[in-house]
């Protein structure tokens, strides 16, 4: 499933598969992630740029397909299965995608697992 969020990287960049890997997340939610963080655009701003790049889209549908493509990445790589280094950076992203970038509030929390 592509992801709304547009162009898409190949996955063959190692340092994106590298970064990728450390977080448990895909590429695209990490770029979203730091251009909000780095104050390059707010969340309400990447929703209108996707919106007047998908005119004929329906916004709802789309935060839907994030939402199953974060947790399909969840269930592939739960924290559970991580090193609190991975868990350290994959958490707050994770969280950050669904309360801010979805608007859902915390209603599914991640559990951190001590090692």
């Amino acid at each position: 499933m592509e992801s709304v969020f547009q162009p898409r990287r190949k996955a063959s960049n190692s340092s994106i598969a590298s970064t990728s890997a450390r977080t448990g997340c895909e590429p695209d939610f990490i770029d979203v992630y730091a251009i909000v963080q780095l104050g390059t655009a707010t969340v309400q701003e990447l929703w209108e740029f996707w919106q007047q790049k998908n005119p004929r889209l329906d916004l709802a549908n789309a935060k839907v397909q994030v939402l199953r493509s974060l947790s399909a990445i969840e269930q592939r790589r739960p924290v559970s299965r991580m090193t609190q280094a991975e868990q350290s950076q994959a958490v707050p992203i994770r969280t950050w995608i669904r309360e801010q970038l979805l608007g859902f509030k915390q209603q599914h929390k991640e559990k951190e697992v001590e090692r």
